[in-house]
């Protein structure tokens, strides 16, 4: 599926894409920066892994859109650093499917499902579903990769800014939980 081959208008499309991101600036200061940064690391990614351009195109949108979810879900919790109440925990880990639901169009169906899934571990230990390798596309293990890498080495989300060194240490103890390969490698 290729998303903008879909859409009578590109630029429309890039603009309401845009209007959505300033959206999640306004719930969480830097949100927007997080969300372009995670979709320049899940783009160099997918490039290392020669993904076709349409997976590509794809990648791109899910990755920026990946924290929609968050819009519906109170500022409280989203700006809180750590230190979740277990209500609060289980109300953000809904976000991904938030999300999915948000962009409940035929033309973002893909897209949906990489965001849907962009928390889940290939060792069931995701945020909502126990699943499978074969059950989690590649493209939302990237994002997966992408969004922790940028969590770790920004201060935004956690009082420890982690330097590219320590999280590239974190991600291979990682990676067993984790796998950018396709399942057929």
């Amino acid at each position: 599926m290729q998303i903008l081959s879909e859409i009578e208008n590109a630029e429309d499309f890039k603009m309401a894409v845009k209007n959505i991101i300033d959206l999640l600036d306004l719930k969480q200061e830097g949100l927007k920066d997080h969300s372009i940064r995670v979709m320049h690391y899940a783009l160099m990614i997918g490039k290392l892994l020669n993904l076709d351009q349409e997976s590509l195109n794809n990648l791109k949108y899910a990755s920026l859109l990946h924290d929609i979810g968050k819009l519906a879900i109170p500022s409280r919790i989203i700006s809180k650093p750590s230190d979740y109440s277990e209500y609060e925990f289980v109300l953000y880990k809904y976000h991904p499917i938030i999300g999915d639901y948000l962009l409940d169009f035929p033309d973002f169906e893909k897209i949906r499902l990489f965001i849907r899934l962009h928390h889940e571990r290939i060792d069931g230990k995701g945020y909502l579903k126990r699943r499978g390798i074969e059950n989690i596309p590649l493209e939302s293990r990237i994002i997966l990769v992408a969004n922790t890498f940028d969590r770790l080495t920004t201060s935004i989300f956690f009082e420890k800014r982690y330097s590219y060194q320590e999280t590239i240490q974190i991600l291979e103890k990682f990676s067993n939980k984790v796998s950018t390969k396709r399942e057929n490698q």
